[in-house]
């Protein structure tokens, strides 16, 4: 990933809930959020988790919310901008195989 502006958490926790994904969790020990996201509602075994302690998160921790969502770099950040649409994901997702129609 090339070096991005960091992205505050409280527009990637707004991003997240914008586009499918709900709060399963919170680790009150590591301060943590556990986002899921949600199909048809049910969940499904797609999460990233989203630290209190980070205010923002650049390049590493972006590459890793990527990696956790199961996209690509350039993706998160079209999530999190708003470019890439809840249904842009789920396409990408049924192209990829993660997630099924039924």
């Amino acid at each position: 990933m090339i070096n991005v502006p960091t992205r505050k958490a409280k527009n990637i926790e707004k991003a997240l809930r914008e586009k499918g994904f709900e709060i399963s969790k919170k680790n009150k020990r590591r301060k943590h959020f556990v986002y899921t996201f949600i199909y048809n509602g049910k969940k499904t075994s797609i999460r990233t988790y989203i630290s209190l302690s980070h205010p923002e998160y650049g390049n590493k921790l972006l590459s890793l919310i990527a990696k956790e969502l199961k996209i690509s770099n350039s993706n998160v950040l079209g999530l999190i901008d708003c470019p890439f649409s809840k249904e842009d994901l789920i396409k990408t997702y049924l192209r990829e195989g993660i997630i099924k129609d039924k």
